[in-house]
């Protein structure tokens, strides 16, 4: 990485002293923390030193922190900038985000733990870059190893060249634009995701936490409103990941639109099986495997404060909790489309009556399977127990806590799977 040690590197920008001691004290042991009280003295650490994190204050009497980071832009252009400011100045900032290039802002008074997980975020999206530099800088590597294997061959042709340039330009034109064909249907999978105001118009709180392995996933969720009384919501896992995972969540959120409104079906254990059939004998046939898990849930207001709740699993389950207690709602082992041990078997429907206040939990299985460096799982008794600590919070801040003990579970362990996870609170 071209430093001196394995820690990361911290500039921290700030006209109060305690403010830069509290952060160094705070985070010394875990990375290289430089501090300035005034700008003249952070430019003098940025041209000695490598920097891979910048922070500063808003607030500083010789330029504010936006003004000193787009001064950074062109002679430092690989650090991550973060600006730490006041509620009054949180518009100014969002304003200037793309000017000064800030991956994020932190409100003040800041939490520590609220500054690590942002530390870590941001120093993921280091690794990346470095790694896509790398990976960048070796297919330029492999095309020159290519462009001198043929100047061996013909290098008494001027044909050679014209071919040798031809093939540069095709690979590059490729690499190009296969990232922009993948990032674009980031987008397209992200527009069929339900907007957060068409789920907070029927249930009072939501969260999600949706984790791709790659640019795009196979997991997805779906909602669907019939009526002011009535809506479904579904959680699922698609065969695959990546591009295959994406294009098959695409067939699966198409599936489900065309058993509630083409077809009409209304319960949970028929609309699955019609996806399955409908997968099983014409997409899919019976010759591969590839399929969904889904967990389907049917909400029905039965009065302002009571609701009926008729849930269907193929092979996912579905968490309730009522009263400080989680109830496990198993799904059937029967999974969605394609060949499998259980195709002849029936989907189960469960009918619950809840209340409002009650929280509902669907996830795929990429959230138990979470492995650290250990090889251990981070399992279901883990997540459950999670869940009950956290419950009583709001759900942004069930969220976060959610995230963090998942990270700090998994520290530096690669993803080996999407995950999603999605809570609703009647």
């Amino acid at each position: 990485m071209g430093h001196q040690s394995d820690k990361f590197s911290i500039l921290y920008l700030d006209d109060e002293q305690s403010n830069l001691d509290i952060f160094r004290i705070s985070f010394k042991r875990e990375y290289n923390v430089f501090t300035a009280y005034e700008p003249e003295q952070a430019f003098e650490i940025l041209k000695n030193n490598p920097i891979d994190i910048i922070i500063v204050d808003q607030q500083m009497p010789q330029m504010s922190g936006t003004q000193f980071l787009e001064k950074t832009l062109q002679t430092f252009p690989d650090a991550i900038r973060i600006i730490i400011t006041g509620y009054a100045d949180i518009q100014v900032v969002i304003e200037a985000i793309n000017k000064c290039g800030i991956y994020k802002y932190i409100t003040k008074p800041w939490e520590r733990e609220d500054v690590k997980m942002t530390l870590e975020k941001a120093i993921e999206t280091i690794k990346m870059k470095r790694e896509n530099q790398w990976l960048i800088k070796r297919l330029e590597e492999e095309l020159s190893k290519i462009e001198e294997k043929y100047l061996e061959k013909y290098k008494e042709t001027k044909e050679y060249a014209r071919k040798l340039e031809k093939q540069k330009a095709e690979l590059s034109a490729m690499y190009r634009k296969l990232g922009q064909n993948i990032n674009y249907a980031s987008k397209i999978q992200n527009a069929l995701l339900p907007k957060d105001k068409m789920l907070l118009e029927f249930f009072q709180d939501f969260f999600e936490i949706n984790a791709p392995l790659d640019v795009v996933s196979g997991d997805f969720y779906w909602f669907h409103q019939v009526s002011d009384f009535e809506a479904y919501l579904a959680v699922a896992d698609c065969t695959g990941h990546g591009i295959a995972g994406a294009l098959m969540s695409v067939i699966g959120h198409t599936e489900l639109n065309k058993a509630i409104k083409e077809k009409r079906i209304r319960e949970p254990k028929d609309i699955l099986e019609s996806i399955h059939q409908d997968l099983y004998n014409s997409i899919f046939s019976q010759e591969t495997s590839d399929g969904m898990d889904v967990a389907l849930c049917r909400f029905q207001k039965v009065s302002p404060f009571h609701y009926r709740v008729t849930f269907a699993g193929a092979r996912r389950p579905l968490y309730v909790l009522q009263n400080g207690i989680i109830l496990e709602i198993p799904g059937s082992r029967k999974s969605v489309g394609g060949l499998q041990i259980y195709a002849e078997g029936k989907y189960e429907q469960h009918s619950l009556h809840l209340e409002s206040g009650n929280q509902l939990y669907l996830f795929t299985d990429g959230v138990p399977d979470i492995a650290n460096g250990n090889r251990q799982k981070f399992g279901l008794k883990r997540l459950k127990d999670l869940i009950l600590r956290t419950h009583q919070i709001s759900a942004e801040e069930q969220k976060i806590q959610i995230m963090q003990e998942i990270a700090e579970f998994k520290q530096d362990t690669f993803q080996r799977d999407d995950f999603l996870m999605l809570s609703v609170r009647l």
